[in-house]
């Protein structure tokens, strides 16, 4: 997002096209990560209807595992 506001109508609108949030973030990339992908802050909505109760269980345990190491801001 130009200008970093994720509040924009505009661009809101934009994103909710597609079945999915990729969010990028400016932090991860100046640390030196790249891609830059946000992977607690993306999401799916179509993943509760696409995958597996097992698959979902292990990616939710996956993101609170990774969000215990997730450097505070």
């Amino acid at each position: 997002m130009e200008g970093d506001d994720i509040n924009d109508p505009v661009a809101e609108a934009v994103r909710s096209l597609p079945d999915r949030h990729i969010v990028v973030s400016r932090e991860l990339a100046e640390a030196g990560q790249f891609p830059a992908v946000d992977a607690l802050e993306s999401l799916s909505r179509l993943s509760d209807a696409a995958a597996s109760e097992n698959h979902l269980g292990r990616a939710a345990r996956l993101r609170e595992t990774t969000a215990a190491y997730r450097p505070k801001t």
